[in-house]
């Protein structure tokens, strides 16, 4: 069909032309016909086409018959292969669309239930590895006019797709990967030749290492079909010991390579394989439940080579499940009798997100036998992930979230210093401070005066006159739930094991603020003065908090004297505060 016959298509159907025509048909002869360098008028023609469809006036094409078209050669794409992807990305978009878009409220199916079934054949992931088509056709200048409109909608509807880590690993892996697509068919036997030597790499790692390095270069449709069984061998061998360091860096290459082409597919193998054995989960079961990645085999924590690879593929779960969850809320509600708005979303989303990072933060713990170095790797790398998190919540509901159920008080300095995300706490501290719990409140104040000492501001400053020294006070006279009286204040503090673990806390603050060393040293000895006398609590208190007291003793002691040593060797670099807090 020639290019004039496919405007005149593009024509009748923008004009609402529906009667006699066999438009499925004639659509498929077009596309059929299309060569390069792609005409602007195809992307207008499957638009309209598309948009057709959804009004109900032609018949959608048959998803049975583009799997049958779209079956992987092993040539490069055709351009009636890229056009029919397209085709298949702006009827999803549109179903969406919809439902959703104001601009669509007058047509009769605005707002109703789904009676549009979506394309499905972008999770059979062999059939139609989409994030390598978008990387073939963003290399070929033919492609030009569908290019941008191609991204978009990848964009809009797998964002996981285009993650930024995942585009900063394909950096410098481009020209390698497009010419490994004009190659012939790679040689099966090959393929199972280098299989084989990765069987084999404790003997012989050299061979190994040149094995994997030639996987990179061979043809990725050929080598795709192996992608899970090389992902298996390998990777829960390169958690062993034993295996040698330039192994483990060539079977890192090779799994960005195959997760640049089809990352769905290196996802489920890379998870799959890192499960207890006998277990297997589906890309759905993620998406539903990413926390299912937990269960990962616990050495790929221990690995500073392999656990970027883990944290990379639960960034794009979670990006995965975020969309899929509001995409599934916009397309099948509101409904009748369920009461379900756009706050019980977030509710639901940031939940399920601040449980990944409650438990990340347990895998920051020290673990028996494990190296200073190892622990520290592992958690720069969690911290840098938790902090990319934290970015993308710009209302600070998620990291409010995270803070107000509280962590480990031994991992608040940690995340003081790795995730800079964390500043924004401040605005909230004085919220987390009134909550009724005396656990929430030593949280509180330590997690206050380590923010303090890593930025020591005019706000930091404020919030600790205002807010972390009094608290400090209520803390020590009422280790409870219940709020002092103010008209009737105790003349005792109460020794606790809470007050025991507040108080290191304020040496921070006195190294942040020294000028303000002097009024923390007093508050510290008035809480010192109104312990009861050690003979009178004897006589009414068990050894248990005959313990406590004596702790409470000496860490009074040891804050006292350093926060004293911080006002002793105040500098002139606190003057502008110092002045300021004064004015």
């Amino acid at each position: 069909m020639s290019l004039t016959a496919t405007t005149n298509l593009y024509d009748l159907l923008h004009n609402r032309v529906y009667q006699g025509i066999d438009y499925q048909h004639k659509l498929l002869h077009c596309l059929e016909e299309a060569t390069l360098p792609l005409d602007p008028i195809y992307p207008k023609l499957i638009h309209e086409y598309a948009y057709s469809c959804l009004l109900g006036s032609v018949e959608k094409v048959p998803e049975e018959s583009v799997e049958t078209r779209l079956q992987q050669k092993g040539d490069a794409w055709t351009p009636c292969d890229i056009l029919l992807t397209f085709y298949m990305l702006c009827y999803n978009d549109g179903i969406v669309a919809l439902r959703t878009d104001p601009k669509y409220k007058g047509l009769p199916s605005w707002g109703t239930h789904p009676r549009h079934t979506a394309y499905t054949i972008f999770d059979v992931v062999r059939t139609v590895p989409l994030r390598a088509m978008l990387t073939f056709i963003e290399h070929h200048s033919g492609y030009d006019a569908i290019y941008p409109e191609f991204v978009s909608l990848t964009a809009s509807l797998f964002p996981e797709l285009l993650d930024v880590t995942s585009f900063l690993l394909r950096e410098g892996r481009e020209p390698a990967a497009i010419s490994a697509t004009k190659h012939p068919l790679a040689d099966q036997n090959r393929i199972k030749k280098h299989i084989h030597a990765l069987d084999h790499h404790h003997e012989n790692p050299r061979a190994a290492i040149l094995a994997l390095s030639q996987l990179q270069r061979m043809q990725i449709t050929n080598v795709q079909k192996h992608a899970d069984t090389i992902i298996v061998t390998m990777l829960t061998s390169c958690l062993e010991m034993t295996t040698d360091p330039l192994v483990i860096d060539a079977f890192i290459s090779l799994w960005e390579c195959f997760h640049q082409w089809v990352p769905h597919q290196v996802w489920m193998a890379t998870v799959n394989a890192l499960l207890p054995p006998g277990t297997s989960v589906t890309f759905q079961d993620l998406i539903q439940s990413p926390v299912l990645l937990f269960q990962s085999d616990p050495r790929i924590f221990e690995s500073s080579k392999l656990l970027p690879l883990w944290l990379l593929v639960m960034q794009c779960i979670r990006t995965s499940s975020r969309h899929r969850i509001w995409q599934r809320f916009h397309c099948e509600f509101p409904k009748p009798n369920v009461p379900l708005n756009n706050r019980n979303v977030i509710a639901f989303v940031n939940g399920q997100e601040a449980s990944i990072i409650q438990l990340l933060l347990e895998k920051c713990k020290a673990v028996p036998n494990e190296t200073e170095d190892t622990l520290n790797s592992r958690r720069k790398l969690i911290c840098r992930f938790i902090h990319a998190v934290f970015l993308e919540d710009r209302d600070n509901l998620l990291i409010k979230a995270v803070h107000f159920q509280t962590y480990a008080i031994h991992l608040i300095p940690m995340m003081v210093d790795l995730v800079p995300s964390l500043f924004t706490m401040t605005n909230f501290l004085p919220e987390l401070l009134r909550q009724p719990y005396i656990e929430k409140q030593v949280f509180g104040v330590l997690l206050g005066c380590h923010l303090c000492e890593r930025y020591p501001l005019e706000s930091t400053l404020a919030l600790a006159e205002k807010c972390l020294l009094p608290r400090l006070f209520k803390i020590a006279v009422a280790p409870s739930s219940v709020e002092p009286d103010p008209h009737n204040p105790p003349q005792h503090c109460v020794p606790s094991e809470y007050l025991n673990q507040t108080l290191p806390g304020f040496v921070h603050l006195a190294h942040a603020f020294p000028f303000f060393a002097d009024t923390i040293a007093n508050v510290l000895l008035d809480i010192q003065n109104r312990l009861p006398p050690p003979a009178t609590f004897f006589e009414q208190q068990g050894s248990g908090r005959i313990t406590i007291l004596l702790q409470l003793h000496k860490v009074l002691t040891d804050t006292v004297r350093q926060v004293k040593h911080e006002a002793a060797h105040a500098t002139e670099s606190n003057k502008p505060l110092e002045l300021a807090s004064r004015a």
